[in-house]
């Protein structure tokens, strides 16, 4: 079945759907992040890719991401919370 999407919308919807059946992981907010990025919409794909953090702290490279990302735009205090929290991440996932 055609619903007239495009690949980025078909994801948006896919990644709508499985918020509707499990908000509880991070990978629907990932999802998103990387659709809101496809339309050049920075501040919407940030917003998800935190809520993706919220949903799974132990994400590391979403972690460092965000904080490269805030690095680069001169947010230190962000940009360090990311940086904290991706050691955190890290060392979590090594135990």
């Amino acid at each position: 079945m055609n619903l007239g999407l495009n690949k980025p919308d078909s994801a948006k919807l896919v990644c709508e759907q499985m918020l509707a059946y499990d908000s509880v992981t991070d990978v629907p907010y990932i999802g998103l992040g990387y659709y809101y990025i496809s339309k050049k919409d920075t501040i919407n794909a940030i917003e998800n890719w935190e809520k993706a953090i919220e949903k799974n702290p132990q994400n590391y490279k979403r972690c460092e991401s965000l904080s490269k990302y805030f690095k680069f735009h001169n947010y230190t205090v962000k940009a360090n919370y990311y940086y904290q929290k991706s050691i955190e991440a890290q060392r979590y996932s090594k135990n």
